[in-house]
């Protein structure tokens, strides 16, 4: 479980992450949210971890046949080395440092993300994000 004290809470824009009703709860438990441009590429390492995850399930000799087989796989295959989560953890910085240097965004006509330099409102550019790999 979570440590007590504040944190931030990161999610993707998905409409359903913006439901009244999911916006209500984490107003009233106290969870702040980091302000995510929607349709974003992931800059956010458990998207690595997932894609680890389906690779590991991938790589086993046989599929799960059932939901049953599914969590049993699942379990096995979720003992990553910590060493893994520290790499994910640690490219952070030169991902973002890259979409920032590359002057990765684009603006956007309403909505998006304030510029740091401009006040203008701005998305990533999706273009320049495949390049990345993200």
């Amino acid at each position: 479980m979570l440590k007590p004290g504040p944190f931030l809470f990161q999610h993707d824009c998905a409409p359903v992450h913006k439901a009244r009703s999911i916006k209500t709860w984490m107003t009233e438990s106290g969870v702040d949210e980091l302000d995510w441009p929607a349709q974003s590429p992931d800059l956010n390492p458990i998207e690595h971890l997932w894609d680890e995850l389906e690779r590991r399930l991938r790589a086993r000799p046989s599929r799960p046949t059932s939901v049953c087989d599914l969590t049993n796989a699942l379990l096995e295959e979720c003992n990553i080395p910590t060493s893994l989560l520290e790499t994910l953890a640690s490219s952070m910085p030169k991902r973002i440092f890259e979409v920032i240097n590359k002057k990765a965004f684009l603006p956007l006509p309403s909505g998006g993300h304030d510029s740091v330099d401009t006040g203008q409102k701005m998305t990533l550019n999706p273009h320049f994000c495949q390049d990345l790999g993200f």
